[in-house]
């Protein structure tokens, strides 16, 4: 399994505004905090998004793909060069979702460039 993968599938799901979150890995329709890996996640930050892509390509742990390290290389890139985690960057109150979705699209372009 590829990074790439990973990547592209988490994007999949946070692709819509409203499939996005803060503030906790994932949330289920009523904005109440869940696992990622949850039936009822509806939304996700871009760690969740990672975890539930990572479960549902048969990947135990998210680890084992680097995928968020990449994310975590394109989320310091976006900001500048700062070295903050990819949920501070998530939760943060300037963060918007195109931002989200720009990191991500940049950690794709990453990974496989690496691959």
């Amino acid at each position: 399994m590829n990074k790439s993968t990973v990547i592209l599938r988490g994007m999949g799901y946070i692709s819509q505004p409203k499939h996005w979150c803060k503030d906790s890995s994932a949330k289920d329709s009523s904005g109440i905090p869940t696992l990622p890996e949850s039936r009822d996640a509806y939304s996700f930050c871009m760690v969740g998004c990672l975890q539930r892509a990572t479960k549902d390509e048969g990947i135990k742990h998210l680890y084992e793909t680097n995928a968020l390290d990449t994310v975590s290389k394109a989320a310091n890139l976006f900001r500048g060069g700062s070295l903050l985690s990819v949920s501070t960057v998530n939760d943060s109150t300037r963060t918007t979702h195109e931002d989200v979705m720009t990191i991500m699209t940049l950690a794709a372009f990453i990974a496989l460039s690496e691959e």
